[in-house]
Formats: structure tokens, sequence, C-alpha cells
């Protein structure tokens, strides 16, 4: 054989394993999208029970929640690829546009609201698609020390000129509220690394990998025995103070299991000083502002 049929094949060989590079590369990224920021994840802010695995990503997991004793609906939500209840986030700002943030707690999220019923979706109805993008980073069940930190690691790398923080009476809980001391550096994912190693780092480490086109949507609430569900080990103690048929949703996972007194805890909230340490920030103008923040939902606000 010929070095010069020898050349041809080892360049056909070369030009065809080039193209079959080209079109996994192609289908691996279609099929199987990531954020642009691969350390920012709705994960890194929830306060797991201590024996839950908090290290799986929340990105593009869409769940739904029932309130079976309220209602027969099922509320879905449709979580972006951060774990929120969003379309996506780009986070270059779109020409022309300003940008607002909503931060807070379930109202924010939008619970037993449908996805287009939600605060920012009332808010861009009413500031218009043309002037404002709004981002709805709500967490449900969360508290003040979560909404900080997500405050102080998305405010800069999104870089908004609005931002609204949403609170409640139960996110004023007995403990301490501490400042956050550090803030997210994003890391972006470098285009040039392959997907097929980027997904399977992300296995490695903290997973799961989605495909596109998996529509699957899994249950909030959590029947027992999970040890997300109080009821899993403490049945026997929450019994007598729960009425049989609210108990049975809760253990169930069709009535949220942490709604047990919790009108008492609510009021018990709203009369006491939360506990906000030695911040120069005082109760009074804490609240004033968080109050100011959701009368301003409905109409745009033009300071940063």
């Amino acid at each position: 054989m010929s070095k010069k049929s020898t050349s041809r094949k080892f360049i056909k060989l070369l030009l065809y394993f080039f193209a079959l590079f080209i079109f996994q590369e192609i289908f691996f990224r279609f099929s199987f999208p990531l954020p642009e920021i691969k350390n920012l994840d709705r994960i890194n802010y929830l306060n797991w029970h201590p024996d839950v695995n908090r290290t799986n990503y929340l990105r593009d997991q869409n769940w739904y929640w029932q309130s079976e004793p309220d209602t027969q609906a099922v509320f879905e939500h449709y979580m972006n690829r951060y774990g929120f209840r969003d379309d996506e986030w780009l986070i270059k700002k779109p020409n022309g546009k300003k940008r607002a943030i909503f931060i807070g707690d379930s109202f924010v999220e939008g619970l037993m609201a449908k996805q287009d019923e939600t605060i920012t979706a009332g808010f861009i109805k009413a500031a218009g698609e043309q002037e404002y993008e709004v981002f709805n980073a709500g967490m449900m069940g969360m508290g003040l020390n979560s909404y900080l930190q997500l405050l102080a690691d998305i405010v800069p790398i999104c870089n908004p000129e609005v931002v609204f923080f949403c609170i409640y009476a139960n996110d004023f809980g007995q403990k301490q509220v501490v400042p956050p001391e550090l803030y997210l550096e994003a890391e972006f994912y470098k285009w040039y690394i392959p997907r097929i190693i980027e997904l399977f780092i992300q296995i490695k480490s903290n997973g799961p990998i989605l495909f596109r086109w998996d529509n699957r949507i899994k249950p909030f609430l959590q029947a027992i025995p999970s040890v997300s569900n109080p009821w899993t080990k403490e049945e026997e103690k929450l019994k007598p103070h729960v009425d049989p048929m609210l108990a049975e949703a809760m253990k169930t996972g069709k009535f949220n299991p942490y709604r047990t007194n919790s009108l008492i805890k609510e009021e018990r909230y709203l009369k006491k000083k939360p506990n906000l340490g030695k911040q120069s920030l005082s109760y009074n103008t804490f609240v004033t502002n968080s109050m100011l923040n959701l009368s301003l939902s409905t109409s745009p606000a033009e300071t940063r």
C-alpha cells in the first residue's frame, strides 16, 4: 500500500471521528441542557432535615403540590435550570429592559397558584414585558437566613435595577438572623469542554442528569415513610393534636405536614420581636421596608 493511500485513509478516519464528535456534542448539548452558572442552584439555600441528602441539584425538576382538605386541585410548579419556579434565566441583560428580582417565601414562589398567577407574573403584566424582565426567586418554607444569602449571591451576578424582598410572619423564626459573610463567585461552564465530560462530572458530584423531554412531575410533599415528613418519626406525638382527617392527609403527602398549629405559631411570631441580632437595621425599619416592597409589586419602582 502506498504512502499516499495510507495518508488518505488516515485523513478519512480523522474526518469520521471529527464528524462523530461534532454530532454527539450537538446531541448532548441539545438533549441535556445546563445553566450558564454551574454553582448556582436552589439546593444551596434549603434547610433540609439532617438525614436528607442535600447534594442533588434541583434544576429542571418539576413538582406538584396538593392540599386535599382545601381543594381537589393539584398545583404544578415548573422549575428552571437553577431550580426556581420561573422561565430560564439569562445572565446577560436584554437591551432596553430593566431587570427586577423577587426574593422571598411561598407567596413569591406562588404556592397554590398557577404558573401564570404568581406575584412576578402579575408584576410583568402591570409593568409591561417590553420594559421589565422579572426573575422569580421565591422559595417556599425557608427562613430569613436563606433569603438573605440568596440575596447576597444573586444580586451581584444578575445586576438588577430593582429588588423586591417579600416576607411573612412565619419567616421570623426563633433562630437569630445571621447576615451573609460570603457571596457566591459565579463559576461558568466552559464552552470548550465537551458536554459529555460536564455530564459525567455532574453525575459524580451533584446529579441528577435530566433529559430535555423528561416531563415527569414529582410530589413536593412526601408520604411517610420519608425523613422530610415529620409524621414518619413523630406520629404518636402529633396525633393527639391533629384532626384524624387532616392527619391522614399529612401522612399521605396530600396536606402540608408542617401546618400543625401553624396559626398559633404565626400569631406568636407576629406579636414577638424577631431575633435579628446586633444589626443596624431596626425591626420596625425591616418590616416597613418589606411591606413597602410588597405594595410596590403592583407598580414598577424606578429606584435601585
